[in-house]
């Protein structure tokens, strides 16, 4: 239970689970847009094909990570908006789980990306009136090692990377550095 609503809250502060429906589509009709297909092709983006593979990200990357063998890894993945996939690493009670956001243009996803900052600030604020006590090294801290830009939740623990189109967002494990592996990792099989 613990997992579902870290992704539930991490999604909802991504903006992933803004409108439409609220159940995900099976796996087996998971496709990118057509445009996003095509701008993948001619532009250099990141296409759907890479949500779809969660970014090449596999059993062999998660084993290195949570310091396992490949063949104890168990991986899940679903579509859980026709534009955002999230997938799950897991072996015993370590766990690497994250999302893939494909945008259809490099301006989409760097919109995305300020509208996400926003979000965090707004749940700082709502956080700050709940407990009465301030955050202060406010609502995120900025990433720079990963990617074209980044972002790390002081509220969730969360960190967004936008990578070109892509925005990768780790929900767990909670260590920053493992979370950048992490994104690193699935930006260097695009």
């Amino acid at each position: 239970m613990r997992h579902l609503w870290s992704v539930c809250v991490g999604l909802l502060i991504s903006g992933a689970c803004s409108g439409g429906s609220t159940s995900a589509p099976p796996a087996s009709s998971a496709a990118a847009p057509v445009s996003t297909q095509q701008t993948a092709k001619s532009g250099g983006l990141v296409g759907g094909e890479a949500k779809a593979r969660c970014g090449g990200f596999g059993a062999v990357q998660a084993a290195e990570i949570l310091g396992v063998a490949a063949a104890a890894v168990t991986a899940r993945s679903q579509d859980v908006t026709p534009t955002t996939r999230g997938c799950e690493f897991s072996a015993g009670d370590k766990k690497i789980s994250f999302s893939l956001t494909v945008e259809d243009s490099i301006d989409d996803a760097k919109k995305d990306f300020q509208n996400l900052r926003e979000t965090y600030v707004i749940a700082a604020r709502a956080q700050e009136s709940a407990t009465g006590k301030k955050l202060e090294e406010g609502a995120y801290s900025d990433i720079l090692s990963v990617g074209d830009e980044g972002v790390w939740s002081v509220t969730n623990g969360s960190m967004a990377i936008r990578y070109k189109n892509l925005k990768i967002l780790v929900l767990e494990p909670s260590a920053k550095r493992t979370q950048a592996a992490i994104a690193a990792k699935i930006i260097e099989h695009l």
